[in-house]
C-alpha cells in the first residue's frame, strides 16, 4: 500500500508547447499515463462498471479510455428505454468517479432490426445532447457495420 500511495500522491504535472512551458501544478486525481501500471490501475478504478449497467454487456478499453455498451431488447420501445437507463446510469458513474464523458465522441449503431431507422430511437446524454448515429461501431479494435 505504501508503493501505491507514493506513486499516486504528490504528483506534479505541466504543459509545454513550443514556445512557452506552464507552471507545475499538483495532481489531486487520476491515473499517471504512459507507465507500465497505468492500464492496470485504470482497470482496477473502473472495474465495478458492469454493476452500474446490469442490462448492458461492457468492453472497457484503457488505452483510449473508451467504454462499449451492447443492449439487446424484445422491440424497439424496449431498446430505447433499455438504452437511455443505462446510458443515464453510466453517466452518473463517471460523474461519481470524477470521468468525464464526452458527448460529442459518444454515438450509437443499431444493429437489427434492419428496418428500424435511426430517427425511430433518440438517446440524450449530459446536457441534454442528443447522441449522434452511426452506422458502424469499433469493437476491439474491429469496425462491425450495422449490416
Amino acid at each position: 500500500m505504501k508503493f501505491f500511495r507514493s506513486y499516486l500522491q504528490n504528483r506534479q504535472q505541466e504543459t509545454h508547447t513550443q514556445h512557452a512551458k506552464s507552471t507545475p501544478q499538483t495532481i489531486t486525481h487520476g491515473i499517471p499515463q504512459g507507465s507500465t501500471l497505468s492500464t492496470t490501475l485504470f482497470l482496477l478504478y473502473i472495474n465495478n462498471i458492469t454493476k452500474t449497467v446490469p442490462n448492458s454487456t461492457v468492453y472497457t478499453y484503457a488505452d483510449h479510455v473508451r467504454t462499449t455498451l451492447l443492449i439487446t431488447a424484445d422491440s424497439i420501445e424496449e431498446l430505447q428505454e433499455h438504452a437511455q437507463n443505462e446510458l443515464d446510469n453510466l453517466v452518473k458513474y463517471f460523474h461519481l468517479n470524477n470521468l468525464v464523458p464526452n458527448p460529442t465522441k459518444t454515438v450509437y449503431t443499431l444493429f437489427y432490426p434492419t428496418t428500424t431507422q435511426q430517427d425511430d430511437l433518440t438517446f440524450k446524454m449530459t446536457g441534454n445532447t442528443t447522441l449522434q448515429h452511426t452506422d458502424s461501431a469499433k469493437l476491439l479494435g474491429i469496425y462491425i457495420n450495422e449490416t
